[in-house]
C-alpha cells in the first residue's frame, strides 16, 4: 500500500551522534594562561631578594607585625604594603609569599586582555595575551616584588573597563574603571603620567578633528574599523562610534560624580592608612608624592642616557619591535603624505642616529632635556615624527581607538626616555601600549589577503619570533635570574648571600641557638639582611663590633680592617659578593660591534669586564660587584680562638648618650635668606655639593663633589670661579669633599679619592699639592686656626692631621694603628672639623679656685662613635658629647661653631641640623625634609660666618644661606 511521503520531511537518523564543537579560541587562551601561571610561579623564591625587594618586603612585614604604615614617596604608594601584609597574615611571611603578589598580578594582566576582545578581535586579543605572557620584561618583573607590575595591571584594567563602558554604556564598567585608576595612584606616582596621557589625548583629538578633519566619522566607517574585531557569533560589529569615539562619548554628570567619589574613596582609605593618618590624603595627592618625584626627576638621581631603553628593548623585545616597524610602514604607506613623511624622516634620521654622535653642552641640554648627545635629539624627533604621523593618520580615517594606542605608545616612549631615573622595570610602561598596538596590527594582518597568499612563510617568521622570545625570557627568568650578564638584572643581590644565609641557619641549628643565634651586620648588607634575618632576635645593625659575642659577622669588604683587632684573630674571613652588575662599554668603542652584539644577543657573552666597587679589589670576573667580608667565629668550626684580649660587654669606653634636656627648641622650616644652584655641570650648578665655607667679604666657596671641582660665589650667589675637572693631575679632582680659605684668600681643597690636599690662590690658580695614599686616606673636613695652620680630617685613617699653610706636617692624633678607636682622642671615620676661636679650654672650678680658661678649640665629628670630640690646638683631649641619629659611615657629618660657641652639626640622613652648647647639651633640632626653599635633602656641609648659616643641601644640589637669628633666636 503506497503512503504519501512529505518530501520536505527529514529522514529520522538511524543513530544519535554526540557533536562536540572545538573552540580553538578558548583552547589557545587556556594554554596561554597555563603557561603564564607556570612561568610566574615556578621557583619564585629561589632568586636572592634585590635591595628594593627586601625593603618593600620588610616594611610589609612591619605592617603585618603591628608596626603600622605611613606613606613615604621614596617607597611609593601604600597598596603593595597592605596587600603583602594581608598575604603574610594568611600564609605566613616568606620569600615565596612576598613575591606571590607580583606573580598573581602578572597572571591577571594576561587574563585582562579578554576585556579588549571586541576591540582587538579574536586574533588580536590572543596576540596581546601571548605577548604579555612570553615577554621577558613582563615575565621577569612578574617574579619581582616591585610596584611596576601592579601599576601595569591597574592601568590596563582601568583602560579596558572604560573602553567596555563606552561600548556597552553599563555603569559598572565605569565605576570599576574609577576604582582601578585609584589603585594606580595607590601604587606608584607615575600614575600622574598615565593621567596626563589619558587626559591630553581627547583634547588633542578634538583640536585635530576640529581643524584638520572635515567631517565626523560615520557609522559605516566605525563599523569598517571594527570589521572582524567583533565576535562572528552573536556579538556582531561595533555599534557605531561606541568604542571608536572613546574619549568623546558623553558621560552623565551623576555617573561622573559617583566615579569621582569611588576614586577618592579608595585613595583616601589607603593614603590615610584606613583613617589613622588623615594628613596622608594630601601627602599622597600632591604634597609629597608629586612634588617629591618631580624633584627627583629634576636632579636625575639614577641617571642614564636618553636612549637607555633602546638596547633593553632590542635585547629582550626584538620581535615586538620588528612587528611594530613593519606595521607602521604598512600603515603609513597607504597615504601619500604619511608615506612621504616616513620616507624623508627615515632617510635623514636613521643615518644621523648611526653616525652623528656629538656631545652636547650640559646646559641646557642635560639640565633641561636630559640629553647629552646629538643622537638623543635625533632619536626623540624621529620617534615623535613617525608615531605622531600614525596618530594623525588614524584620526583622519576616523579610527580613534588605534589613534589612542599610537598616542599612548609615543607619549610613554618619550616621557620615560626623558625621565631622570632610568631603571629596567620602567620599560614595562613603554611596552604595554606597544603590545596592544602590535596586537591590532597582527589581527589586521593575519586576516589580510597578503597573509593568505604567503601564509607558510609568515608562519615560519612567527615561529622564529616565538623562539627568540622563549630563549630570552626563559634564560632571563630561570637560568640567569641573578646573573648580571643580563641587562635586565639591575644591581642584583648575589647568590653568595643565599650561601651566607644557609651557613647562618646551619650554625644556628648546630649551636642549638635557633632564633637566638647572634649575628652582627654592618654597612651596605643591611639590605637584604634586614629581610632575611627578621626572625633572628639577636642580630643588629648598625653598631660597633667590640667583642666576639656575635658568632657570625658581615661587614663591608673595605671596612673590614676597622675591626681587625677583633675579627682577624678570632674569625675565619670569607669574601662574598653582595651585589653584582655589568655595565657595558658603548658598542661604538668596539672594533667589531656587530659581532659583539650578536654574541651577546644569542649567548650573553659580555664584551667588557666591569670593575668592582672601590680600589681594594682585583677583577677576575666579567661582572662588577660590591663585596662583603663574611666572618665565622673560629670556635664554631673547631678552631682555637686568637690570643688577643677582647673587650667585654660593659668594658671600655661607654657609649655616649646625647644630653637631651626636657625642653629644647624644635625648629621647622626656615625661610632662606639666599638660595642658589640646581643639578648640572655649568658654573653655578652643582652635583652633590659637600664642603662649604665663607670668607670675610661674604664670598662663598663650595666643594662641588660629583662635578669634581670647587666653585666660588659672591655674597648674592653669583658664580665667580669654577675650578677643576675629574682626573689625577694638577687642578683635577676625584670627588673633593672639604674646602677652607686662609686669611690671604688662598683656597685649600681636600681631593678625597686622590688622597691629597690642593692649594689655589685667590684667582683660582693652582699653587701646589701634598699628600697621597701614604699620607692621607680619603681626607674630608678642613679648618684653619688663627695662626693659619690647617687641620685635616684624615677620615680613612681615623685621625686628625695638622699642617702649616705650606703643607708641612706639624701634628697628628687619633688611633696609632690607623683603625677605628673608641677611647677619648680616638676616632671612627672623622669627617667634619671646625675651630671655635673663643672656646672653653677649661671650665671654671670654684672648689679648685680655677678660673675659666678660653682659647681656640677644635671640634671633630667622630662619625662611627656617634659623638663630637673637642681638643686644644695641640691635640689635647678636652671632652666629648653624644649626638642623635648618625647612621654609621653614611652620615658624613660636618660641624660649625657660631659666635656664641654653640656647635652646629649636620645629621644628613635625618635631614636636620643639631645645635648644642659647648658642653654638649642639645639646644635645638632644625629639620625639614623636602625640596622646597628651607627644606633639606641630605644636608652635609655647614659653615657659619658673619651671622649667616650656610648649608650644602647635597641631594637637592644647591646651597641655602639663613640668617642665624631666624634659625635659633636665643
Amino acid at each position: 500500500m503506497n503512503q504519501n511521503i512529505d518530501p520536505t520531511a527529514s529522514a529520522a537518523p538511524e543513530k544519535e551522534y554526540l557533536v562536540i564543537r572545538f573552540d580553538w579560541y578558548k583552547a589557545i587562551y587556556l594554554a596561554i594562561i597555563v603557561f603564564t601561571i607556570f612561568t610566574r610561579v615556578y621557583g619564585l623564591q629561589l632568586k636572592p631578594y634585590h635591595h628594593d625587594e627586601s625593603l618593600y618586603a620588610t616594611y610589609s612585614w612591619y605592617l603585618y607585625d603591628g608596626k603600622g604604615y605611613k606613606y613615604d614617596p621614596m617607597m611609593h604608594g601604600p597598596f603593595m604594603f597592605y596587600l603583602d601584609a594581608m598575604l603574610f597574615s594568611l600564609f605566613g611571611a616568606g620569600d615565596f609569599v612576598a613575591r606571590s603578589s607580583s606573580a598573581v598580578f602578572g597572571i591577571a594582566l594576561v587574563c585582562c586582555t579578554l576585556l579588549l576582545r571586541r576591540r582587538l578581535g579574536k586574533i588580536g586579543s590572543l596576540t596581546a595575551a601571548a605577548l604579555f605572557a612570553i615577554s621577558p620584561t613582563f615575565m621577569y618583573f612578574s617574579r619581582f616584588f616591585r610596584e611596576d607590575i601592579f601599576v601595569a595591571f591597574w592601568a590596563f584594567l582601568a583602560f579596558a573597563l572604560f573602553v567596555n563602558y563606552l561600548d556597552t554604556r553599563k555603569r559598572g564598567f565605569l565605576y570599576g574603571a574609577a576604582a582601578a585608576f585609584a589603585f594606580v595612584f595607590c601604587v606608584k606616582e607615575n600614575s600622574y603620567i598615565f593621567l596626563a596621557i589619558f587626559v591630553s589625548f581627547p583634547v588633542f583629538m578634538r583640536i585635530f578633528e576640529r581643524f584638520f578633519v572635515k567631517r565626523e566619522p560615520t557609522e559605516g566607517e566605525a563599523e569598517g574599523e571594527a570589521e572582524g574585531n567583533a565576535e562572528s557569533e552573536g556579538e556582531g560589529k561595533a555599534e557605531g562610534e561606541a568604542v571608536v569615539q572613546l574619549p568623546a562619548a558623553k558621560i552623565p554628570l551623576l555617573d561622573i560624580l559617583i566615579s569621582l567619589a569611588i576614586f577618592f574613596g579608595v585613595f583616601y582609605l589607603f593614603f590615610t592608612s584606613f583613617f589613622q593618618n588623615p594628613g596622608g590624603f594630601v601627602d599622597g595627592l600632591y604634597r609629597k608624592s608629586l612634588g617629591y618625584w618631580v624633584h627627583q626627576d629634576k636632579i636625575q638621581r639614577i641617571k642614564d642616557v636618553f636612549t637607555y631603553f633602546c638596547p633593553l628593548a632590542i635585547v629582550y623585545e626584538l620581535p615586538l619591535l620588528v612587528i611594530l616597524f613593519a606595521g607602521l610602514v604598512a600603515l603609513l604607506k597607504t597615504s601619500r603624505l604619511s608615506r612621504n613623511i616616513l620616507l624623508v624622516s627615515s632617510v635623514i634620521g636613521i643615518p644621523l642616529m648611526l653616525f652623528w654622535h656629538q656631545t652636547l653642552p650640559a646646559d641646557p641640554w642635560d639640565t633641561k632635556f636630559h640629553m647629552t648627545n646629538t643622537l638623543h635629539i635625533v632619536f626623540a624627533v624621529y620617534i615623535f615624527v613617525i608615531m605622531f604621523t600614525a596618530v594623525c593618520h588614524y584620526l583622519e580615517e576616523g579610527r580613534r581607538f588605534p589613534a589612542f594606542l599610537a598616542y599612548w605608545s609615543m607619549s610613554s616612549a618619550l616621557i620615560y626616555s626623558y625621565a631622570g631615573e632610568k631603571v629596567p622595570w620602567l620599560l614595562m610602561h613603554i611596552l604595554m601600549p606597544l603590545v596592544l598596538w602590535v596586537s591590532l596590527f597582527m589581527d589586521e594582518f593575519l586576516r589580510s589577503e597578503r597573509f593568505r597568499r604567503h601564509a607558510n612563510a609568515y608562519v615560519v617568521l612567527c615561529m622564529i619570533g616565538i623562539l627568540l622570545y622563549l630563549q630570552a625570557s626563559l634564560r632571563l627568568c630561570f637560568i640567569n635570574e641573578a646573573n648580571p650578564v643580563e641587562r635586565m638584572v639591575y644591581t642584583q643581590t648575589s647568590v653568595d648571600i643565599k650561601e651566607c644565609l644557609k651557613e647562618i641557619a646551619e650554625y644556628a641549628a648546630q649551636t642549638g641557638k635557633g632564633e637566638n643565634f647572634a649575628i652582627g651586620v654592618q654597612g651596605e648588607s643591611s639590605w637584604p639582611f634586614t629581610w632575611y634575618l627578621r626572625d633572628y632576635k639577636n642580630w643588629f645593625h648598625p653598631g660597633s663590633i667590640t667583642n666576639t659575642q656575635k658568632a657570625v659577622v658581615a661587614v663591608d669588604w673595605e671596612k673590614r680592617k676597622d675591626y681587625g683587632n677583633i675579627l682577624e684573630p678570632n674569625y675565619i674571613e670569607k669574601r662574598r659578593k653582595l651585589r653584582v652588575w655589568w655595565i657595558p662599554d658603548p658598542a661604538s668603542t668596539l672594533k667589531n660591534p656587530v659581532a659583539a652584539w650578536l654574541k651577546y644577543y644569542f649567548f650573553r657573552e659580555t664584551w667588557n669586564p666591569t670593575k668592582r666597587k672601590g680600589w681594594w679589589s682585583e677583577n677576575p670576573d666579567p661582572a662588577g660587584s660590591q663585596d662583603i667580608a663574611f666572618y665565622v667565629r673560629k670556635d664554631l668550626v673547631g678552631e682555637k680562638m686568637g690570643a688577643v684580649q677582647e673587650i667585654k660587654e660593659g668594658e671600655g669606653t661607654p657609649k655616649l648618650k646625647p644630653i637631651v634636656p626636657e625642653k629644647y627648641e624644635i625648629i621647622g622650616q626656615v625661610k632662606p635668606a639666599l638660595i642658589f644652584g640646581e643639578r648640572g655641570s655649568a658654573p653655578g650648578r652643582f652635583d652633590e655639593p659637600r664642603g662649604i665655607c665663607a670668607d670675610g667679604e661674604g664670598s662663598i666657596y663650595v666643594a662641588d663633589t660629583k662635578n669634581h671641582r670647587w666653585q666660588k660665589f659672591d655674597k648674592e650667589g653669583k658664580p665667580l670661579l669654577s675650578v677643576g675637572a675629574q682626573g689625577k693631575g694638577e687642578a683635577q679632582f676625584e670627588q673633593p669633599t672639604g674646602i677652607a680659605v686662609d686669611q690671604e684668600g688662598n683656597v685649600y681643597v681636600s681631593d678625597t679619592w686622590n688622597h691629597r690636599i690642593q692649594k689655589f690662590d685667590a684667582t683660582g690658580k693652582f699653587v701646589f699639592q701634598w699628600g697621597g695614599p701614604e699620607v692621607f686616606w680619603a681626607p674630608k673636613g678642613l679648618a684653619f686656626d688663627s695662626a693659619g695652620n690647617l687641620y685635616v680630617a684624615d677620615t680613612g685613617r681615623h685621625r686628625i692631621q695638622k699642617f702649616s699653610r705650606e703643607g708641612k706636617s706639624l701634628l697628628l692624633w687619633g688611633s696609632e694603628e690607623q683603625r677605628v678607636g673608641e677611647k677619648p682622642g680616638e676616632f671612627g671615620e672623622p669627617v667634619g672639623v671646625a675651630i671655635d676661636p673663643n672656646g672653653i679650654i677649661a671650665p671654671a672650678d670654684k672648689e679648685k679656685k680655677q678660673k675659666e680658661v678660653r682659647g681656640e678649640v677644635v671640634y671633630v665629628t667622630d662619625t662611627a662613635n656617634k659623638r663630637v670630640q673637642k681638643f686644644d690646638l695641640n691635640g689635647k683631649f678636652l671632652g666629648m658629647f653624644g649626638v642623635l641619629g648618625w647612621e654609621e659611615f653614611y652620615t658624613e657629618p660636618f660641624v660649625a661653631v657660631d659666635a656664641k660657641s654653640r656647635v652646629w652639626v649636620t645629621d644628613s640622613r635625618n635631614n636636620r641640623i643639631q645645635i648644642f652648647d659647648s658642653s654638649g647639651t642639645l639646644l635645638g633640632l632644625w629639620s625639614g625634609k623636602g625640596f622646597k626653599p628651607g627644606d633639606f635633602n641630605i644636608p652635609i656641609g655647614i659653615a657659619i660666618r658673619g651671622g649667616r648659616v650656610y648649608i650644602a643641601d647635597t641631594q637637592n644640589h644647591r646651597v641655602q644661606a639663613f640668617d642665624e637669628k631666624s634659625v635659633y633666636k636665643k
